[in-house]
This record gives C-alpha cells, sequence and structure tokens, in this order.
C-alpha cells in the first residue's frame, strides 16, 4: 500500500531530520482547484496535483468532510500527518501526502540553493534536446513550446477529452490545432514505448503512482525528465527513480501566493511574483 509514496517519505525524512532534527509542524493545509496544499510552520508551501476540475479523469467522489476533518492535524507535526494517510490509496489523500513530502523538501532545497550544494546543474534551454529524437510528453502543460519545432517528432500522452487539448478549426477545412503535435491517450499508442528517446512526465504521476509503469515501459530512452509544480520533491530523490531532467516550481512568497490562491479571477499578482521556476539537469542517466 502505498509503497512509492512510503520509499518518498523515508528518503526525505532521512535527509530532513538529519539537517532540523525534528519535522515540521503543519501551518496550514488546502484544498482548491487542482492543488492540495501544506504549508509548514515555517511558511513552506508544498503542493501536489489532485485532479479536479476539467482533470478529475477517475470521475472521484471527494468525500469533502474527510478533507475537513485534517483540521486536526494544524499545529500538529507533519508527519503525524502522513503516516494517518498512508492508510488511504485515494487521489486526495496521496495528494496531500505528495505536497507534505514536498513541503519538506521545498525547504531542504532552498538551503542547497543557498549553499550551493546542488549536485545538478540549471538548464533553462533543454539543449539536451537533439533534432533527431522522438521526444513524448505525458501531461499536456508547460514545456511543449520549449519543445515545438526543435525533435523530430513530438507526441503528448493525455486522456483529457481532445477539445481540453486542442482547438478545432473551421476554415473550410476542418481540422484541429496545434497539427504539429501528436496526441494519444496512452502511451501504449502509437509505437510511443518503443521509438521515444526523450520522455518527459507531468509529476502528476507521482500522486498518482503511474510513473515507474510508464518509464519501464519504454525501451530506448535516452533522457527521462518530470515537470511541474508536483514534482518539488528533493531531486536527488528523484534522479534515484530513474528522472535527470526536472523543472518545477518554488513558492518563494507564500502570503502573496495565498492571496492569489483564494482570488484566482481575479488577483493582483503575477505569478512571477510569489512563484520562481527552476530548471534542474544531471548528465549520465543510464
Amino acid at each position: 500500500m502505498n509503497r512509492d509514496l512510503i520509499r518518498a517519505f523515508e528518503f526525505v525524512s532521512k535527509k530532513y531530520l538529519k539537517k532540523y532534527k525534528k519535522f515540521p509542524n503543519i501551518k496550514n493545509i488546502l484544498f482548491t482547484n487542482k492543488w492540495n496544499i501544506v504549508i509548514s510552520e515555517k511558511n513552506i508551501v508544498g503542493m501536489a496535483f489532485n485532479f479536479t476540475g476539467e482533470h478529475d479523469i477517475y470521475k472521484q467522489n471527494i468525500d469533502v468532510e474527510k478533507i475537513k476533518f485534517y483540521n486536526n492535524f494544524i499545529s500538529k507535526s507533519l508527519s503525524a500527518f502522513v503516516e494517518y494517510l498512508l492508510k488511504y490509496e485515494n487521489i486526495q489523500d496521496r495528494a496531500f501526502i505528495l505536497a507534505s513530502i514536498n513541503a519538506m523538501s521545498q525547504e531542504l532545497l532552498i538551503d542547497e540553493v543557498q549553499n550551493n550544494n546542488l549536485d545538478y546543474t540549471y538548464n533553462n534551454s533543454m539543449d539536451f534536446i537533439k533534432d533527431e529524437f522522438v521526444v513524448t510528453v505525458v501531461g499536456y502543460g508547460m514545456l511543449i513550446d520549449k519543445l515545438q519545432g526543435r525533435c523530430k517528432e513530438l507526441n503528448i500522452v493525455d486522456k483529457r477529452e481532445e477539445l481540453c487539448l486542442r482547438t478545432l478549426v473551421l476554415d473550410g477545412d476542418i481540422h484541429y490545432e496545434p497539427a504539429d503535435i501528436n496526441f494519444y491517450k496512452d502511451i501504449s499508442e502509437g509505437n510511443l514505448t518503443e521509438k521515444t528517446d526523450v520522455l518527459i512526465l507531468t509529476g502528476s504521476t507521482l500522486v498518482n503512482g503511474t510513473y515507474e509503469r510508464i518509464i519501464s515501459g519504454c525501451k530506448n530512452l535516452k533522457e527521462i525528465g518530470i515537470f511541474g509544480p508536483s514534482a518539488q520533491i528533493l531531486p536527488e530523490y528523484l534522479y534515484s527513480e530513474g528522472f535527470n531532467y526536472i523543472i518545477s516550481k518554488s513558492i518563494i512568497d507564500t502570503d502573496k501566493y495565498l492571496k492569489s490562491i483564494f482570488n484566482p479571477l481575479n488577483s493582483k499578482y503575477s505569478k512571477n511574483e510569489y512563484m520562481c521556476m527552476y530548471s534542474l539537469y544531471k548528465k549520465g542517466r543510464l
């Protein structure tokens, strides 16, 4: 049960306790559209995707009363919250577990960045993508503009309805845009497992636990990446799981971030004011 998240929690906890001696207490727990969020007493934000809204591919029956019960963990140790949640395997509880692990990870990552102890290099250019590569991205979102026109073939795997992903264009002909990207519902389609050179997964695959199956099913991978806020977990943990390219986001102003998500349609802050993106690459995965 939740073996992948237990492994992640043990990995991060060991490093966290070595440095800070005890687990942080929880300041806030939030449930909102797309995201489950845990904020530590030090105002460090951990996030994880929760597959709600147009992303609800699981047709979840979300127990809001159960989520309200988690108010009992406010000001309690984050470890107590995680250990309680590990009894459950539903998407929402797994997202809260990952958000908790990410909150600890972000505190450690901030320290490692400040002390220049990262065993990765910053890489915003994605210059490891070669013209002859077939690139497959699981989860249609950020990164696409960095990949279009740079590789032999760009494929997207996403289980959402087609009109959530593409625009239907009527101009005498009937077609969909973007036309230079191939769209699939599953990694098993289109011979993707055989021909993909670079595989980049949404961090939400850490939430639903599909990343191991997807990676192991692909035969000829040269690079494996992960992207999105759900991938806030320690880079060295992701490296141990097979990833060597990471693009994620840190919350740098928790107050502005909260004001924005509390009023998402009328926020006076741009994302750049409360969130920063980081891209890390480690050569030599194979």
